[in-house]
């Protein structure tokens, strides 16, 4: 479930690009290729620019609470 949360921008991405490009699917001679590949380079960019930035504020988030407990050891130790 927090895989869900955590790229629901991505899925909300898939969604609308496949919902827009469904008429593709009549228009053209290879359109069946064109729109899985658009769709994949499309979708693979979003979900894994996503994903970087999870994952960058993750460790920030962990950075951050790691500089705290060092200030507070040395507050403590400076007692």
């Amino acid at each position: 479930m927090n895989f869900f949360k955590k790229f629901s921008f991505s899925y909300v991405f898939l969604g609308i690009t496949i919902i827009l490009f469904s008429t593709s699917f009549k228009n053209y001679e290879n359109s069946l290729y064109i729109t899985l590949l658009f769709l994949f380079i499309a979708n693979f960019t979003c979900f894994a620019t996503e994903y970087l930035l999870t994952k960058y504020f993750e460790n920030k988030e962990k950075i951050v609470i790691r500089k705290k407990e060092q200030c507070m050891q040395l507050l403590l130790w400076d007692r």
